[in-house]
Parts: C-alpha cells; structure tokens; sequence
C-alpha cells in the first residue's frame, strides 16, 4: 500500500491525496478544537515531570503540533485557491504564488518554532548568498527542523528560488505533495532499480538556472545520527571501501556524502554553459531534534543555533569544460567531483566542532 501511494501514477496520487489531507483534517480537528483541554493536560504533565532548564516541554510541543496541523490546512486551501485561478494568473505567476506559499508555510513554521521553543538562530556569511546568479545549495541534515532553514535565510531574505531534492516519503505531507509537484523539485528515492532514473531527474534540476534560482540537496541523503553513522562505516568496511572508509572515518559529526546525486548534480552543473555557484550551510543546534518526540523532551528549548554559509564560484570547480560533456571522461570527473566535495564536507564537519559547545541552552529561557 505504501509504494502505491508513493508511486508518481495518476491514480496513486489522487488516493493519496484523499488519503492525507483527510487524516490531517481529521487530526486537527481532534488537536486544534479541544486545544484547551489539551494544554490543561499538558500543563499537568509538565509540572509532574519538571526537569530543570527545559520548562514545560510538552505544552511547547503540543502548540507547536497544533500551529503545524493549522498551517498545512491553511497551505491546502491557498494551494486549492491558486489552483482555481491558474487560468487567470498564467504559468508564471502561477509558479511564482506556489513558490510564495512554499516561503510562507516555511517562514511560518520556522517563526513559531523559535518562540515556543525559545531558540534563536545566529547566522554568519549570509552576504555569501547576495551575489546575483544560481547557486546549487549542499546543507548538513540532523533534524526535522533544519528541512526549512533553507527557506528562512535563503530563499526569503534573498528571493532566491530554489529546487529541492527531497526524500519521497515526504510526498505524505500534503503541503509538501501539492505545492512540491508544483515547482520543479524532485522526490528521490535510494531504490536500486531506478537508480539511473533517480540520478537523471536530479543531474537536470541544474538545467536552466536563472540568476535567482538554485538546487538544494543534502549530500548525506539522510539525517545524521551516531547510529547511521556507525551503520555507514559497517557497510563501506563490508564493501572493502578503504578510502571511503577513512573518509569516513575522520568525520564525527556528519555522514559521508552519497556519490550518486551529489556527483551527478555537480557534474550537470559543470557541463552547463553557465555554471552555477557552489554554497555550503553548515550549522549545529539543531541536534536531538530529529522528531517530535526529541522535542517533547525538550531538546530544543533555549538553544542557540549557530549557521554559517560560504560560497566557492564555480570557476574553482575542478572539472573544467567546453560546455558539454564531450570528450569527458564521466566517471573520472565525476571522482574528483566528489573528491572535492568530501573536503568541502571535512569542513562542515570541523565548523561543528567549533561551534557545538555554544549551543546549549540558556537556562533562562
């Protein structure tokens, strides 16, 4: 039943559709209407199992719920509303309003968050992202919460529209599934019969880029943990991968990149006439907030999170071109492609560690 909804045939997606944006309907109704009820028990809750620096943490989190359950109902409607009104706005508005929505419902989420969790964000190298011209953006992934930072400090302050590589899972999310499919984002799945597919549809996000456009992906394919860690060294050891092994193992605090989709995306981009820039987001404090449940025992409260992007111009990549693939050997500048980025890699790693100790959290808050 799950690969049926998450299959791209008309028929699965309008049963899935059906399917989500009923539960989601049904789930506020059954969250947002009694929500003073709840906050009393969650009130109750909390002050019997207070725990010092991390007040009231299932309150904070059930609000949080409550505004996340109200924000993708809201999202359905506008997207159903700009729907109705395609033929009157054109297929550029028409994109251009999905792509607002998309900045809003995340700026959103992004807002309420910090103030309930009472987080704050401190931010170096945003003037990295000022230059005009497209970028491809490689962010670290460790949390739930750190899948709209791109949206909060790139694409709002900076209107800079990007392109997502996302997992296909998230095609659950009704908001994601709609206004997603919408704009030209791509919902990857790590399936081995549709590898060469998956690699395709990601290489051509890097076609066309204008000069405020950009392509998101995370190189790890995942979010971090120390299990998946372990997992990854276990599996490359198995694979007798001894330089991706070492590799690997010199990083602690992120994963070694995938070779596929980042390889292939970079090597799309170096091939194209006009190369975009690369720009990196490393940041730390989002870590243990990888579910709800992570937040309901207050991981997140009174965090700092610390966020630095850089940017390296694409003339500095090292696979030089006519502009075209011709004559190229793939596989080997695909190979120092990623050989790059796990250097660029090593340092997003090193910036955790600098910067990890000033994250905890303030005890008055």
């Amino acid at each position: 039943m799950r690969s049926f909804l998450l299959a791209d045939g008309r028929a699965s997606v309008v049963v899935r559709r059906l399917i989500t944006v009923t539960a989601y309907a049904a789930l506020t109704a059954l969250v947002v209407a009694p929500l003073p009820a709840w906050i009393i028990v969650a009130t109750l809750v909390d002050l019997a199992s207070h725990r010092p620096g991390r007040r009231w943490p299932l309150l904070r989190t059930l609000l949080f719920f409550a505004c996340y359950l109200v924000c993708e109902l809201l999202g359905v409607a506008i997207a159903t509303a700009l729907w109705l009104l395609r033929p009157m706005l054109g297929r550029r508005r028409y994109l251009r309003a999905n792509f607002r929505l998309q900045v809003h419902w995340g700026s959103t989420l992004f807002a309420a968050g910090s103030r309930l969790f009472s987080f704050r964000a401190r931010v170096r190298g945003a003037e990295h992202l000022e230059p005009e011209g497209p970028i491809l953006l490689m962010i670290r992934h460790s949390s739930m919460a750190d899948t709209v930072l791109a949206v909060c400090f790139v694409s709002a302050p900076h209107d800079i529209q990007l392109r997502y590589v996302l997992k296909r899972p998230l095609l659950l999310d009704p908001c994601l599934d709609i206004v997603g499919n919408r704009l030209p984002n791509w919902f990857s799945t790590h399936a081995t019969p549709r590898r060469d597919r998956e690699l395709a549809a990601v290489a051509r996000l890097a076609d066309d880029l204008g000069p405020r456009d950009g392509v998101l992906i995370y190189p790890e394919g995942t979010r971090f943990s120390t299990t998946k860690r372990t997992h990854q060294l276990e599996r490359l050891a198995r694979r007798g991968a001894g330089r991706d092994l070492e590799r690997a193992s010199r990083l602690r605090h992120v994963l070694l990149p995938r070779r596929g989709g980042p390889a292939a995306l970079l090597l799309r981009n170096a091939c194209s006439e006009r190369p975009a820039d690369l720009v990196f987001c490393a940041h730390t404090g989002f870590e243990g907030s990888a579910t709800f449940g992570d937040l309901r025992r207050g991981a997140l409260i009174g965090r700092t999170v610390e966020i630095e992007f850089w940017r390296v111009p694409a003339s500095e990549l090292p696979v030089a071109t006519d502009g075209g693939p011709s004559g190229l050997d793939v596989d080997a500048a695909q190979d120092r492609l990623y050989d790059w980025l796990c250097e660029q890699w090593w340092r997003v790693d090193e910036f955790i560690d600098r910067h990890r100790g000033e994250t905890e959290p303030s005890r008055s808050r």
